[in-house]
């Protein structure tokens, strides 16, 4: 409520936290260094014991994880799928956005109902793929 404003026009959408543009933000306002901003050298930084590029990417899977509880306490999915740039970014970002979000959860959607939370398999392709799909179906 009354968070960042967002592209669409409204305020606090969870694409002004959980985008690649919004983790470059936070990089950015966190004072990490112009060669970090990137979430490429974010992830290899904090893969190489860097403690700011690490804690920029804990700060953002706790953003993300927001939304995904919000999710799991709507539909008790047995499942959610990561998708987008930094979903390639593997279990670098799922491990901190999965005990993230078990730390936000109501208890009952915890042990021993654990939603896998996992990586989109095409990655960030997926809506190229989708569109051509979806043309391919028209014709």
């Amino acid at each position: 409520m009354d968070g960042l404003p967002c592209t669409c026009g409204g305020r606090g959408c969870w694409e002004q936290y959980a985008s690649v543009p919004a983790l470059i933000r936070l990089a950015r306002e966190r004072g990490l260094p112009a060669d970090l901003t990137s979430p490429i050298a974010l992830f290899e930084a904090a893969g190489q014991g860097d403690a700011a590029a690490a804690s920029v990417l804990d700060v953002y899977a706790g953003q993300i994880s927001v939304g995904l509880a919000d999710r799991i306490h709507i539909f008790n999915p047995p499942a959610i799928v990561v998708g987008g740039a930094v979903s390639a970014q593997g279990e670098a970002l799922l491990a901190r956005i999965r005990a993230s979000t078990s730390a936000k959860v109501m208890p009952v959607f915890r042990e021993p109902v654990d939603v896998e939370i996992g990586a989109a398999g095409l990655g960030d392709r997926a809506g190229f793929i989708g569109a051509a799909r979806s043309v391919l179906l028209r014709c």
